[in-house]
């Protein structure tokens, strides 16, 4: 049997306080008990999940209703994103970050007869440097443009031979790709925030082998790649539901036995973008 169930309409200036509001928790008891059919609360235990203003439901040593109401968040991925103002509402909050960056490829092993050089490790990707902030909206919308993750570099092709008196060399791994970047538009396509995409890793070098049966015998092992640098986000004003620690592309690994290519690096992150429209 199917079930309806109905919340009582509770408003602010007018606008349902279901539209405000993040609705996807349980019901705070000490209010739930006094509004009867109050839809769901969460609690705006974050800076920037707390509304501007009081709701107009109060309860007796409890305060406003907004204390138990976390603001409502969303949440755009990767594309283009026309966003329409809500009804009321005139100020957002916004953090956006573009995609990390791509690890790079691992270089390829060379071996001459047993000698051997290890290809060096690529270096693993940036993350993005997130924006945040808050602001007016005096237009009808706004355009969210998410930018993707890198690519990771393919890795470096091995090198072998059994000849004597002969150099062998493993190829570098190619670099990683950068991420794309995020930007918020104004409705006449002006930006006003731009958090760019993260670095891409270096892919690592080959190695080098030198067998002869008349000189020394030699073999380097390759260097490793440069890594597109993080930058660690580690801040408390946001849910961790919604804004958490970015993750780059990873470094791949070089070839370490004979016939061994390099490892390819891996994806950088996608990046993303979280609105939360204010009303006062």
């Amino acid at each position: 049997m199917y079930v309806s169930i109905l919340y009582m309409s509770y408003k602010f200036k007018n606008i349902d306080i279901s539209v405000i509001t993040d609705t996807a928790g349980s019901n705070d008891t000490v209010f739930a008990n006094n509004y009867a059919g109050l839809p769901p609360t969460v609690r705006p235990n974050y800076t920037n999940s707390r509304l501007l203003s009081n709701l107009g439901y109060t309860v007796d040593g409890h305060g406003d209703l907004s204390t138990v109401c976390s603001a409502r968040h969303y949440v755009y991925n990767v594309g283009t994103h026309p966003v329409a103002k809500p009804v009321g509402a005139n100020q957002f909050r916004y953090f956006i970050i573009g995609g990390a960056g791509g690890g790079g490829g691992g270089g390829g092993c060379a071996n001459n007869s047993g000698v051997q050089g290890n290809g060096g490790a690529g270096g693993h990707g940036g993350v993005s440097n997130p924006i945040e902030g808050t602001d007016y909206i005096y237009q009808s919308s706004i355009k969210i443009e998410v930018g993707s993750g890198g690519a990771g570099g393919a890795g470096g092709p091995f090198s072998r031979n059994n000849t004597s008196g002969t150099s062998v060399y493993g190829d570098g791994g190619v670099f990683g790709s950068g991420g794309q970047p995020t930007t918020l538009h104004d409705a006449n396509g002006t930006v006003f925030a731009i958090s760019n995409g993260g670095l891409p890793g270096n892919g690592g070098r080959g190695g080098y082998a030198y067998w002869s049966n008349f000189y020394a015998n030699e073999s380097n092992n390759g260097g490793n790649g440069n890594s597109g640098g993080n930058y660690i986000f580690n801040s408390t004003n946001w849910n961790p539901n919604y804004v958490s620690q970015q993750t780059a592309g990873y470094s791949g690994n070089g070839g370490v036995n004979a016939s061994q290519p390099g490892n390819a690096g891996g994806w950088g992150q996608d990046g993303y973008a979280v609105i939360v429209w204010l009303y006062d």
